[in-house]
């Protein structure tokens, strides 16, 4: 098996998938590692005015020694499932959201080459941490995520080889990044019961036939000269899930850098709120009647996950996480009778306090 972390091998190997894929000698390939997320390795290659990227998945994820098990466990054949997610839902979006395209899915080696979506971009994580929280952004966030719902929703696609894979990766998510971040330390009872009670009932009600992308936050999005989006990383999707889940995942690393960038949050709040418009013109009238209080308990437990779960935040600094930890708290256990109006009220409130 070639591994590209060996320099030999992936030097011949792009060297031959250029022939193969663009019937041309390529010129002085550049090739360079790309660290980003947990589990895999990724390098990007560049040759005749044209990249590609490659990604590939060994038995033992990249950084191990820094994950939980439950994460690292997770199969190393999760990057071909990349493939059906942007099949199914990369045709609906409009041109300002881009999916890259699955140039080649090399079985033998584990590896995925991928068309670039990076293009001129910067990683919406980046900017957000530099206090750059743009609305149009989060509004193409949010109808991302809505159009994936509402196209999806009752269609019983399948996502990872069979309804049961799917099932059961769903519930390996919803335990790691409900119950499973409780096992870090020792939390309030009230936070615990709430976590549990969270877990529980979407485990046994709010599971539905709809495609969730598992992992959408600012780390996999890239924000594009042109006002574009890139989206990347989809090997973590189920095509069953809550809904809900998704947005409240990405709503809480946006209160999560609001939070650390508070100087700017007004401004995290104005772009949450567009998150939410982009959501609801796609999902307004399909929602349950419990879906917001899950959503903000779902955007607490993100915040949390991000200390405590499987797969910390890296620019999470040290004297931040008792104020972060105090508003993940806060979202999983209170009642926000009008939904996230209330939660950005409360979060100006407690900001101004502390």
């Amino acid at each position: 098996m070639i591994e590209l972390r060996n320099e030999e091998q992936r030097k011949k190997y792009v060297h031959d998938l250029w022939i193969e894929l663009f019937e041309e000698e390529p010129y002085q390939i550049t090739d360079n590692f790309i660290d980003i997320g947990v589990l895999n390795f990724v390098y990007m290659a560049r040759s005749n005015n044209k990249i590609i990227y490659l990604k590939q998945a060994l038995e033992d994820a990249k950084n191990k020694a820094k994950i939980r098990e439950d994460l690292a466990n997770i199969l190393k054949e999760r990057i071909q499932y990349e493939n059906k997610y942007i099949e199914v839902i990369g045709k609906e979006l409009p041109d300002k959201i881009e999916l890259p395209k699955i140039l080649k899915y090399d079985k033998e080696n584990n590896i995925l080459v991928l068309s670039d979506v990076k293009k001129d971009g910067i990683l919406l994580e980046t900017s957000m941490l530099n206090g750059d929280f743009n609305e149009k952004t989060a509004y193409y966030l949010g109808k991302f995520l809505g159009i994936s719902h509402e196209k999806t929703l009752g269609k019983k696609i399948v996502i990872r080889g069979d309804e049961e894979e799917d099932l059961m990766n769903w519930y390996v998510f919803l335990n790691m990044r409900t119950k499973g971040i409780l096992q870090k330390e020792k939390f309030p009872e009230n936070v615990q019961y709430e976590i549990k009670k969270l877990h529980d009932e979407v485990k046994n009600k709010y599971t539905y036939d709809v495609v969730v992308n598992i992992d959408c936050c600012p780390k996999n999005v890239f924000e594009r000269n042109d006002g574009s989006l890139g989206i990347i990383d989809f090997e973590l999707s189920s095509g069953v899930g809550d809904p809900a889940y998704d947005l409240g995942f990405l709503m809480g690393h946006y209160l999560l850098i609001g939070v650390i960038r508070r100087d700017k949050i007004q401004e995290a709040i104005n772009s949450m709120r567009q998150i939410l418009v982009g959501y609801d013109q796609e999902m307004r009238d399909f929602k349950d009647k419990n879906y917001d209080t899950r959503l903000i308990k779902y955007a607490g437990a993100a915040m949390i996950y991000r200390i405590t779960g499987s797969s910390t935040a890296h620019y999470i600094k040290v004297e931040d996480i008792s104020l972060i930890k105090e508003i993940g708290f806060n979202l999983i256990t209170n009642k926000f009778e009008i939904g996230f109006n209330s939660v950005f009220e409360f979060l100006k409130e407690y900001l101004l306090k502390n």
